[in-house]
């Protein structure tokens, strides 16, 4: 549950902000870019062992955190291969080797 809604908004947000900035006709690369920041990245790691530390939160939120993070890095190649195919034509997909 966590999970998804985090990924969900992630996703949601870099759409919305890339929708503003790009020109209307780019509407695969806003998927492409999108789908490939919507992971939590690494250094979600180093917070969560700095706030244990300095116990500014406890280590039922830090395992959270752990998970959440390992989670969304495992994720992140599938999220990434849905938008590939949904959003690069056919013609243009290289194909895997």
């Amino acid at each position: 549950m966590t999970l998804t809604l985090l990924f969900s908004s992630q996703f949601i947000m870099a759409v919305l902000v890339l929708s503003a900035i790009l020109p209307p006709g780019s509407r695969h690369i806003r998927w492409l870019v999108s789908a490939g920041l919507a992971q939590v990245s690494e250094f979600s790691f180093v917070l969560g062992s700095r706030a244990r530390r300095a116990g500014i939160i406890s280590r039922e939120v830090y395992l959270l955190v752990l998970s959440v993070t390992t989670l969304s890095l495992l994720l992140a190649p599938v999220l990434w291969r849905a938008a590939t195919l949904k959003c690069i034509p056919r013609a243009e997909r290289k194909p895997l080797t």
